[in-house]
């Protein structure tokens, strides 16, 4: 087997890897980032109605 078909075996499987961890982590991040936000927004909600509460 010949030298550059080592490397590229090698890189093949090192880009495999980062492709696959990396689709992984978006699965991961996108879904728990949007439920945060929504749960920011829900209490800037809860907090701004209250606000207006108490002026009255």
């Amino acid at each position: 087997m010949a030298l550059a078909t080592v490397w590229i075996k090698f890189w093949e499987a090192v880009l495999t890897i980062g492709f696959g961890s990396f689709a992984i982590l978006v699965l991961i991040v996108i879904p728990l980032g949007a439920r945060d936000v929504f749960r920011l927004f829900k209490k800037l909600d809860a907090g701004s109605s209250q606000n207006e509460d108490s002026r009255d």
